[in-house]
């Protein structure tokens, strides 16, 4: 018992039982000198030894004011009523027995509960934070089977798209599956960009210019959707923008047919 912190102390409910003089001597004589020895321990057993005082004279039967007169009128006319009324005191202290009785029962199933509802609120984080860990493991697995499925595909092909002057560090990396109409796209110097501009993928299709990404940490390094009937793919460096529905063929910095 000594070697327990007071929390753990408390929660055995030796505390409660002292009080009922429900413990042997032995263990009466270690749970008092368990109290003498914390204060925050002495400190909750005086709490709880005036809540049950508090609620034993709060359950007592108090008589009516008129019953006394009546009473005395009979103690002194008939010597039966006597040894009846000499029995009422036990019903006072009888009823206060089993409101403190009531008392610490209340009490016990209010701790009970209490420590049942805080275990209960630990394993229900514990399980979302086990169901959310499931989940991202989930669709990092899901990812990671399609990457493979589509590197491992024979119609995957790798096509490397070089700067020309206007961005001579300019390397991407693109592979590309036609059938899946899908590719992934790798920078080799993200670096390369300037300040304040952004790099644009486009396919060729028809002659006509169609956006596929805008190259930035949202489409490097993903599966990204292509038009399988786009014959090159192209690369411009555009001012820095939100919307862009065309490309600026004159900042086309790298092309490749595919």
């Amino acid at each position: 018992m000594n070697r327990m912190t007071p929390e753990e102390f408390l929660n055995t409910g030796l505390l409660e039982q002292y009080l009922m003089g429900l413990l042997s001597e032995e263990e009466s004589t270690q749970v008092a000198s368990y109290i003498s020895k914390h204060p925050s321990v002495k400190k909750t057993y005086e709490e709880l030894e005036n809540t049950i005082y508090n609620l034993a004279e709060s359950h007592q039967i108090r008589p009516p004011a008129s019953l006394k007169e009546g009473v005395m009128h009979q103690i002194k006319s008939e010597k039966d009523i006597i040894s009846s009324s000499s029995s009422k005191p036990w019903i006072k202290y009888l009823t206060g027995a089993a409101a403190v009785l009531l008392g610490i029962i209340c009490i016990l199933s209010y701790q009970k509960i209490d420590r049942l509802d805080a275990q209960l609120k630990e394993e229900k984080i514990a399980y979302e934070n086990l169901e959310s860990s499931c989940e991202a493991s989930k669709k990092s697995f899901d990812t990671e089977t399609k990457f493979y499925a589509f590197y491992k595909d024979s119609n995957t092909q790798s096509t490397v798209l070089k700067g020309n002057a206007k961005a001579p560090d300019l390397k991407l990396v693109s592979h590309y599956n036609k059938n899946k109409s899908q590719l992934i796209l790798d920078l080799d110097n993200a670096q390369s960009i300037p300040e304040n501009k952004m790099l644009c993928l486009w396919g060729d299709k028809e002659g006509k210019m169609i956006l596929i990404a805008k190259i930035d940490e949202s489409s490097l390094g993903k599966l990204v959707s292509f038009d399988s009937e786009m014959n090159s793919f192209n690369i411009t460096l555009e001012d820095l923008q939100e919307e862009i529905d065309h490309p600026d063929v004159s900042q086309l910095v790298a092309s490749v047919s595919i």
